[in-house]
């Protein structure tokens, strides 16, 4: 017998500002937690071939986990007509943090041995802090510039090792916005894009 029972609450609130001395400018704070606690019971019984020489066995178990997320960041949208271009800039703040507890949790059996007899409790934890940045600038509604970068900070690694930047741009061009493409009716969308960028990888081998 091997029954178990998991109890799991989830919340997430969200909030968007927009500034009244600057419409243009807009903050977003978001808050999220996950936070769960399991317990359960496996059970052999006496009879069973398996247990019979050791006159059954039961295992109780428990487990808890708690994820909290917290992400801020500014939106600046400009729309500059004199210069017929569009300006779209973020700048954030992210925080990510994963704990596991396990108590240890060993086998009794019906002759008074335990499996394992001593043991340690087990307890892990992934915390990820970041910063970014990103920039799109799109000119005469046809031509495109992003460029982006981020910061990340895991616990996962070394403090001597922590720290990563990953920059990325990119260039397009809206081709269904030129004449010779807008007057044949032919495409609706079609655009040529050009990207660059470098990224990171905290799911390593050695876990938390």
């Amino acid at each position: 017998y091997d029954l178990s029972y998991v109890r799991r609450v989830l919340g997430n609130v969200q909030f968007d500002y927009k500034m009244h001395f600057l419409p243009e400018l807009r903050a977003n704070l978001n808050l999220g937690y996950d936070y769960s606690d399991s317990n359960g019971s496996q059970m052999v019984l006496p009879t069973a071939a398996m247990a019979y020489y050791r006159k059954g066995s039961d295992r109780r178990y428990t487990q808890e986990k708690k994820n909290k997320l917290l992400e801020f960041y500014l939106n600046y949208t400009k729309n500059i007509e004199s210069i017929n271009s569009l300006v779209d800039l973020t700048a954030g703040y992210s925080y990510q943090d994963w704990q596991r507890s396990e108590p240890f949790a060993p086998t009794h059996f019906g002759d008074g041995t335990s499996d394992p007899s001593t043991g340690i409790d087990v307890f892990t934890q992934n915390t990820l802090i970041s910063y970014f940045a990103r920039l799109n600038y799109t000119f005469n509604n046809k031509y495109l510039l992003t460029g982006s970068i981020r910061r990340d900070a895991s616990s996962r690694f070394s403090e001597d090792n922590r720290v990563g930047y990953f920059p990325s741009a990119a260039l397009a061009w809206r081709l269904d916005q030129e004449d010779f493409i807008k007057n044949t009716n032919v495409f609706s969308t079609l655009k040529l894009r050009a990207g660059w960028g470098q990224t990171g990888q905290q799911d390593i081998n050695g876990g938390d």
